[in-house]
C-alpha cells in the first residue's frame, strides 16, 4: 500500500511539474513578445520603396510642388510630401491594442 502512495505521488508531482513548466513558458513568451513590441528599433520597420516615375510626375503637378521654392529642391519637397503621406496613413490604421490608442506615427 505504501508503494502504491508513494506512486500516486510521484506521478501526480510529474504531472504538476509538467503543467507547471508549460505555464511558465506561456508566461514568458507573452512577456517577450510585449518586451519586443515595446523596444522597436528602425531596423525593425526599415522599408525600401520602388516609386514609379509616374508617380513622381504626378507629384511635379500636384499642388504640393512649389516650382517656385527656391529654399527647398524638388527632391526635397517630394520627400517631405511622402513622409507626411505614409505618416498620415500609417496613424489612421486601426489600433492593435497594445498600448495606448491614438498615438500618431512619426518617420524619421
Amino acid at each position: 500500500m505504501a508503494g502504491l502512495v508513494v506512486a500516486a505521488l510521484a506521478v501526480f508531482m510529474a504531472l504538476f511539474f509538467n503543467i507547471f513548466v508549460d505555464y511558465v513558458k506561456s508566461i514568458e513568451k507573452n512577456l517577450y513578445v510585449e518586451w519586443d513590441v515595446k523596444t522597436i528599433t528602425a531596423g525593425d520597420y526599415s522599408v525600401e520603396v520602388d516609386l514609379p516615375e509616374a508617380m513622381f510626375n504626378q507629384f511635379k503637378r500636384s499642388e504640393h510642388y512649389d516650382a517656385n521654392d527656391d529654399d527647398k529642391s524638388i527632391a526635397t519637397q517630394f520627400r517631405d510630401w511622402f513622409k507626411k503621406e505614409l505618416e498620415t496613413r500609417l496613424t489612421a490604421l486601426p489600433s492593435l491594442g497594445y498600448e495606448e490608442d491614438g498615438v500618431e506615427i512619426k518617420i524619421a
